[in-house]
C-alpha cells in the first residue's frame, strides 16, 4: 500500500470517527430534547387555561430535563461508541476496568494519551473503559503506565464525569435564568435602552460562566485524581511524575508546544506531595 492509499484510508478513518462521535451525541441529545419537550407540552396541555405561567414552566422543565437526559445517555454509551470510533482493540483489564489500545492517529489530538470513558455504574457494553494510545503504551515504563491507569480509575471511582455533567448543566441553567430575569427586570423597570445594550452580550454570559466553572472543576478533579491514585492505589508520586514528564516531553517533540499550565501545576503539586510523604522525587528532564 503506497503513501497515497494510506493517507486516503487515514482520512476515511478520521471521517468515520467524527461521524460516530458527533453523530451519536447529536442524535441522543436531540432525541432527549424532543422527548422532554413533548412530555412537557403534554402535561401543560392538561392544566387549566388560567395557569399560563405553570404551562410554560412545565414545557421549560420538560425541555431542560430532556436535554439533560440526552447528554447523560450520550456519555453513558460513550465506552461503546469510542471503541468503534477509535478502532480500539482490547488488551486486558486493570483493577476490573477494561483496557483498550488505539493508534495515536485515531485518537483526539493524535498524540500519546490515556483517558477513561463512561460512568462507574455502567454495565454490559456500556462498562467504563480506559483507552491508551499505542504511543503511550510504548513510551511509559510499567510503573508509570500503572500510575496513569490508577489516575484514570480514580476519576471513575470519584464519579468525576457525572459531577462535571451536573455542574455544567446546572451552571448553564442558573446563569440563563438569572440573565433572562435581569433582562426582563430592566425592561419592566423602565431601563429598556440599558436592557437592549445588555442583551447584546447576554447570550454569551451563561456560556462564559459555565466555561469558567468547568475550568476550575477540571483542575480540581485532576488534582484529586492524583491524590486518590496515591492514597487508594498506593501509587508512588515518582511514578506519576515520570508518566507526566515522559508524555509531555513526547508532546513537546511532536508539536513544539510548552506544557499546559494544568500539567505544570500537577507536576509541582506531586513534587510537594512526594516531599511531605518523604518519597524520592524524579529529576524533571525532557525524555
Amino acid at each position: 500500500m503506497d503513501a497515497t492509499q494510506q493517507a486516503f484510508i487515514r482520512r476515511l478513518r478520521n471521517q468515520w470517527s467524527n461521524v460516530l462521535l458527533f453523530g451519536s451525541m447529536i442524535l441522543l441529545t436531540s432525541a432527549g430534547l424532543a422527548a422532554g419537550a413533548a412530555l412537557g407540552v403534554t402535561f401543560a396541555g392538561r392544566l387549566p387555561a388560567v395557569f399560563p405561567a405553570f404551562k410554560l414552566a412545565f414545557v421549560l422543565v420538560g425541555i431542560l430535563g430532556g436535554f439533560s437526559g440526552g447528554v447523560f445517555l450520550s456519555l453513558l454509551v460513550s465506552p461503546f461508541t469510542l471503541r468503534h470510533a477509535f478502532f480500539a482493540r482490547a488488551i486486558g483489564e486493570w483493577n476490573g476496568v477494561s483496557l483498550y489500545a488505539a493508534a495515536d492517529s485515531d485518537l483526539p489530538g493524535k498524540l500519546p494519551n490515556v483517558f477513561v470513558s463512561g460512568f462507574s455504574f455502567g454495565r454490559g457494553i456500556f462498562r467504563p473503559v480506559i483507552f491508551a494510545s499505542e504511543g503511550a503504551l510504548k513510551l511509559l515504563a510499567p510503573s508509570a503506565l500503572e500510575a496513569v491507569f490508577a489516575h484514570e480509575l480514580s476519576h471513575l471511582n470519584q464519579n468525576h464525569l457525572l459531577k462535571r455533567m451536573l455542574r455544567a448543566i446546572g451552571t448553564f441553567i442558573v446563569a440563563s435564568v438569572l440573565t433572562a430575569a435581569t433582562l426582563i427586570g430592566m425592561h419592566w423597570s423602565g431601563y429598556a435602552n440599558l436592557g437592549g445594550a445588555f442583551s447584546l452580550v447576554a447570550g454569551i454570559i451563561p456560556a462564559l460562566l459555565t466555561w469558567m466553572t468547568m475550568r476550575q472543576l477540571l483542575w480540581d478533579q485532576e488534582f484529586e485524581a492524583d491524590e486518590t491514585a496515591m492514597k487508594i492505589f498506593q501509587i508512588k508520586a515518582t511514578s506519576l511524575l515520570e508518566a507526566l514528564t515522559t508524555l509531555q516531553a513526547a508532546i513537546e517533540r511532536s508539536t513544539g508546544s510548552k506544557a499546559h499550565p494544568l500539567v505544570s501545576e500537577r507536576i509541582l503539586r506531586l513534587e510537594q506531595l512526594a516531599k511531605v510523604k518523604k518519597l524520592p522525587t524524579v529529576e524533571l528532564q525532557a525524555a
